[in-house]
């Protein structure tokens, strides 16, 4: 789960039932251009990405748990 979604500043984000300790986050646009290098969140299952220095459009946000990756669309609005 991904809320507020739209957002226009924390976006927070929860993963149900994680199968593993460590999970990786990135948020690329449209283009492919990376606004969210990976980053490792370890023995969590809610985490908060700040969004508010994004420009206004369309990003993936790519959560992978060991080989299983979740793409997920975030909307980013001021």
């Amino acid at each position: 789960n991904v809320y507020p979604n739209p957002v226009s500043g924390i976006l927070r984000v929860e993963v149900n039932n994680p199968k593993s300790k460590t999970l990786t986050a990135e948020a690329f646009d449209v283009a492919g251009k990376v606004f969210l290098p990976a980053m490792q969140i370890v023995n969590s299952n809610i985490f908060e990405i700040n969004c508010k220095d994004w420009p206004n459009g369309i990003y993936n946000l790519r959560m992978t748990e060991g080989s299983n990756v979740h793409n997920m669309k975030v909307v980013v609005i001021h």
